[in-house]
């Protein structure tokens, strides 16, 4: 044996030595924890958003075009809302939608369990009216599924809700994109980016807006610890006066609690 070749043998012995004795210290399970679940029907169904509420419970969202999990769909497109816990077992399933194309777009918990989506429809969503083509909708349900309160808002023209949040006060952020003059705001011309705040009873605080001449929109949002809020989504123009490098190019925006930038 060459004194090279020695070497590399005491080396492979030496990890061996020191690797074996971690395997006792494993526990049972823990090498293959995860799981895959699926969800679906004979059309088409996507999961669009995911969170995690305080207890490690799953929410998904998105849209179905068929009887989700045996839950009666409207017509066309449908939003749902699915809970699982941390197994991947399915609590329930929760189907929402009119005639016409609806989608689920974001899904936030708040401190006590209560769940809200944001997305768009195309109708008269829960029996609010829709103000034409498309409106943004928040739905909040409370843990058990059971459906609270619906609201929309829109103009006659496109709106979408992409992103939403919840603060440590419990209350609503929702951002996105419309092509109208959004709670009586001026459209800066294309698509403007929004945000919008709520209550957790959903009632409406503030709106803003914030666009150029051409396509903007918001499509995520986050909050800090002290309520300021941020918004970050795409830009095709010079938003609030920086100059675009071409193309559409990423923003973030920065809030306080009021809705200052």
């Amino acid at each position: 044996m060459t004194k090279k070749l020695k070497k590399r043998v005491f080396f492979l012995i030496y990890c061996g030595a020191f690797l074996l004795p971690l395997a006792f210290f494993i526990p049972a399970g823990a090498v293959n924890s995860g799981w895959v679940k699926l969800l679906g029907t004979a059309a088409h169904d996507l999961g669009r958003d995911i969170t995690v509420d305080s207890a490690d419970n799953i929410y998904v969202t998105g849209y179905t075009e068929g009887f989700l999990d045996g839950e009666v769909n409207t017509g066309g497109y449908d939003i749902f809302l699915a809970k699982y816990d941390t197994n991947g077992n399915r609590l329930w399933t929760q189907l929402l939608g009119t005639t016409f194309r609806d989608d689920g777009y974001g899904v936030a918990t708040d401190s006590t369990g209560n769940i809200y989506i944001t997305g768009r429809t195309n109708g008269n969503l829960d029996g609010e009216v829709n103000t034409g083509g498309y409106d943004i909708f928040l739905v909040k349900y409370d843990t058990n599924g059971s459906r609270l309160w619906t609201r929309l808002l829109g103009t006659a023209l496109a709106e979408c809700g992409y992103g939403i949040v919840v603060d440590s006060t419990d209350n609503v952020f929702v951002t996105g994109s419309t092509e109208g003059d959004l709670d009586g705001l001026p459209n800066a011309g294309g698509s403007d980016s929004f945000l919008v705040k709520y209550d957790t009873n959903g009632n409406r605080l503030w709106t803003q807006l914030l666009g150029t001449a051409f396509d903007d929109q918001g499509r995520r949002v986050a909050a800090d610890s002290t309520g300021n809020i941020y918004v970050t989504g795409s830009t095709e123009g010079d938003l609030d006066g920086l100059p675009n490098a071409g193309g559409s190019d990423s923003f973030l925006v920065k809030y306080d609690t009021n809705g200052n930038r």
